[in-house]
């Protein structure tokens, strides 16, 4: 027996008003393959208690859009809000149930987040308990559509570890039999919130906010389309989808972008604009196309998906095999790197972005700056050269285009305070904006340049402590791709050079498969004595 789900109809019908109706229409689907089934994905939604926040929104935005044309569905995996508290949850319905097009279906799962609600959780005798009181719907959910399954899956509690899906797992089981029985080759979607281990961007690596738990079942139903959330990691990264045994995508924020830490910024410039949602349009033939938009600036990315043969995965392309096989990114003939603003500390440095021919349309992930005394500068001769790596701390400062910053100020919510518990689970919350209207963005020292090692000399008249010792400084900024509107050129204020030396910069393109551009942008200049 499948669940049936609250629709919009019947929520405005109780209680509440209908919304404005857009006037433009869906793009064209691709081809000229008739569509049997569409419907949009997102998560990472981040309600407050506030009804004034960003991302209320961009959440009504993203409904206006779905309102412009037909959609069967909008499925959302996972946190809907920032503690699971009940004046976040029901903002959160109720903003989407005004805003839900006639005909298009809610399905819902439970995030991490959704455990933190304290007090309003033991009232309601537990958090998935006050969950199903709230949305009227159970936490795991199986509903057809158009002959289509779709099986949402609740944690059973919100500690991002191996373990936290242990009582549904019979349960997803059984649904996952009973749709391969209806249709093998039909596509079935599953969504749950964190990602899958070992699959999509996000789910391994430094930061690693996958778990296990569903691998071992998901591989038996290659038909299977798996979308997930939690790391924030911008869907328009090639690394977003993946393939194996199925397929799985991973699904961005409506809220804000967490990055990829080690030796790349965490939390880059402009982070706080970010609001991307899957469209998928399914033929039929069963092939599918993703097309990722950016609520933002109405409009799509360039990057899109297609899964031609859902199911067949001597077919399948997104594979672990594109990082061998990716070219490296390369740069126009006529590039170059411009040095300006050279002061006895900094300098700044302008490059056009470069391009990946595997993603013509798209630029790529980020770029690695190197600055090096020249060997034969007298003041670098009594330095000792260091092969210098930026830590997860690395606070790189990008120069943003007029029209990201101009945005971020505009549009800017409150600070995101982000940590990690012991137990590695994702602690991340927003705050009310009653609570940071007096209090302005921390500072970043940039006395001791990070990834830099400060060391010590025994000259007691070296004029360049504390960083005497740093003959070499790498640092890894971001492309900005994460943006649709995405600046030409880069520009990058490096810090913390050494007055009175000759110094050599050099500059080359990483796409996200990890390769570097074999051509350098390479630059020389001197910064003047204080």
């Amino acid at each position: 027996m499948f669940n049936k789900t609250i629709n919009r109809r019947e929520f405005l019908g109780s209680a509440f008003l209908l919304a404005a109706v857009p006037t433009s229409v869906l793009t064209a689907a691709e081809g000229n393959k008739e569509s049997v089934l569409r419907y949009a994905v997102i998560s990472d939604v981040h309600f407050s208690s506030s009804s004034n926040s960003a991302e209320r929104d961009r959440l009504r935005k993203a409904l206006a859009y779905l309102g412009k044309s037909k959609f069967d569905a909008l499925v959302i995996a996972g946190d809907v809000s920032n503690h699971g508290y009940t004046s976040e949850l029901e903002l959160f319905r109720n903003t989407l149930y005004e805003g839900l097009p006639d005909g298009t279906q809610a399905l819902i799962c439970m995030g991490n987040h959704e455990f933190f609600g304290g007090n309003d959780h033991k009232r309601a005798g537990g958090a998935r308990q006050h969950w199903e009181k709230i949305f009227q719907m159970p936490v795991n959910t199986h509903t057809v559509i158009k002959g289509f399954h779709f099986i949402g899956v609740s944690p059973d509690r919100g500690n991002g570890r191996a373990g936290d899906f242990g009582s549904s797992m019979n349960w997803l089981r059984l649904q996952l039999e009973e749709a391969a029985k209806d249709n093998p080759k039909r596509p079935i979607v599953v969504f749950q919130h964190y990602h899958v281990s070992e699959t999509v961007y996000g789910s391994c690596g430094i930061d690693h906010w996958g778990i296990p738990d569903l691998k071992p079942l998901l591989d038996e139903y290659p038909q299977v389309i798996d979308y997930s959330g939690h790391s924030h990691y911008p869907s328009n990264d090639l690394r977003s989808v993946w393939q194996g045994n199925f397929t799985a995508f991973g699904t961005s924020t409506l809220s804000y972008y967490e990055m990829t830490g080690g030796i790349f910024e965490k939390f880059p410039a402009g982070h706080r604009n970010a609001a991307q949602m899957y469209i998928v349009e399914v033929k039929k033939d069963f092939s599918m196309y993703l097309k990722i938009y950016d609520v933002l600036t109405d409009s799509f990315f360039p990057t899109s998906y297609v899964v031609a043969e859902p199911g067949n995965i001597s077919k399948y392309i997104y594979t672990s095999q594109r990082f061998a096989n990716a070219p490296a990114p390369k740069w126009e003939e006529a590039s170059e790197v411009k040095i300006s603003d050279i002061q006895p500390m900094s300098a700044v440095f302008t490059f056009p972005q470069a391009h990946d021919d595997s993603q013509p349309e798209s630029f790529i992930g980020s770029y690695q700056i190197t600055v090096k005394h020249e060997k034969s500068s007298v003041k670098a001769e009594t330095l000792e050269k260091e092969d210098v790596t930026p830590s997860e701390s690395t606070s790189d400062s990008v120069v943003s285009t007029e029209d990201v910053e101009d945005y971020e100020a505009n549009n800017n919510p409150a600070p995101v305070i982000s940590d990690r518990s012991s137990d590695d689970a994702r602690v991340t919350s927003t705050l009310d904006p009653d609570e940071t209207n007096n209090n302005p963005a921390p500072v970043v020292s940039e006395s001791v340049p990070d990834g830099v090692k400060q060391t010590t000399t025994s000259d007691p008249d070296n004029e360049f402590t504390p960083i005497e010792a740093a003959y070499e400084q790498v640092r890894n900024p971001w492309s900005q791709y994460y943006f649709k509107n995405q600046p030409k050129e880069m520009s990058y204020c490096f810090n913390n050079l050494v007055p009175g030396m000759k110094w050599t910069v050099e500059v080359r393109a990483r796409n996200v498969f990890g390769k570097l551009s074999e051509k350098a942008l390479v630059g020389t200049f001197q910064t003047p004595n204080e």
